[in-house]
């Protein structure tokens, strides 16, 4: 999850697409307390350069450890965790470091902030746990949790085009309690689709966009907007120029104030 005070920012707006991308993707491979082991590997996965992540560094929606782990400043801003799905981070040295801002942001700085709230265990008596269970929270997410992924190749895009039609909205919960297919989750369609990094982290923007707006995006309409794009602009694969045209595309929409994309001809 991604909070709109953060993403929406002017500090967050102002910097590259890449740095943005970037920090969408570090965001993706987080742990549960928004640690990320890997960030150089991250940064050329998405095709980045070294100064997206200085960047992110510098305007501190990331702070580094000399170990090389980052954290993403904003996490607990981000996410609201359920504690029957909390895993603590194997980063405890680089954890005790931190302090939490009233806002919920991390900061190194002991002065700006108080000790990280423990996260209740089995063993600990209950006024305990009720204590210390404020990172946590019984939220219960809509869709299918265990929704398997299944990686398809080019050859079998129109394949999914045909099914597309048949899909029924991604937050409906109903086809589970009938006994139906389980539904495709955001992640997993686009996954199928092999939709590249850029895009992805566009899509998931766009995906906020309607939903901060109250605007529903149903599984055939994510569909149909990838559809389209691909139409226009190709088969991205390895091609991470047609992976830039495309998310640029829908990011044009969210800067218009758009629930859909209006696909430019080329």
């Amino acid at each position: 999850m991604f909070t709109q005070k953060i993403t929406e920012s002017d500090a967050f707006i102002e910097m590259p697409m890449s740095s943005q991308a970037l920090y969408f993707h570090l965001c993706m491979n987080a742990d549960d307390d928004g640690f990320v082991k890997n960030p150089k590997s991250i940064q050329r996965l998405v095709g980045c350069n070294d100064d997206d992540l200085k960047l992110l560094i510098a305007k501190r929606f990331i702070i580094p450890f000399e170990t090389g782990v980052i954290v993403i400043k904003h996490w607990r801003m981000h996410n609201l965790l359920r504690k029957d799905r909390y895993k603590e981070t194997v980063y405890t040295e680089e954890k005790a470091l931190l302090f939490l801002k009233k806002d919920g942001a991390y900061t190194l700085d002991k002065s700006q902030g108080f000790p990280l709230p423990k996260i209740a265990t089995s063993d600990q008596r209950s006024e305990e746990k009720e204590a210390d269970e404020s990172v946590a929270t019984d939220w219960q997410p809509n869709g299918n949790q265990m929704a398997p992924q299944d990686r398809l190749g080019k050859d079998r895009i129109d394949s999914i085009k045909e099914r597309k039609k048949e899909n029924i909205n991604n937050n409906s919960s109903s086809a589970g309690a009938r006994g139906e297919e389980p539904l495709e989750s955001y992640d997993d369609l686009m996954t199928k689709w092999e939709v590249g990094p850029q895009l992805r982290a566009a899509l998931w923007q766009f995906i906020q966009h309607c939903s901060f707006n109250r605007r529903a995006l149903t599984n055939a309409k994510l569909e149909d907007i990838i559809d389209r794009l691909f139409d226009c602009y190709g088969y991205p694969g390895d091609d991470v120029k047609i992976d830039k045209e495309q998310s640029n595309e829908v990011y044009r929409a969210i800067q218009g104030g758009w629930f859909d994309i209006k696909v430019r001809k080329r």
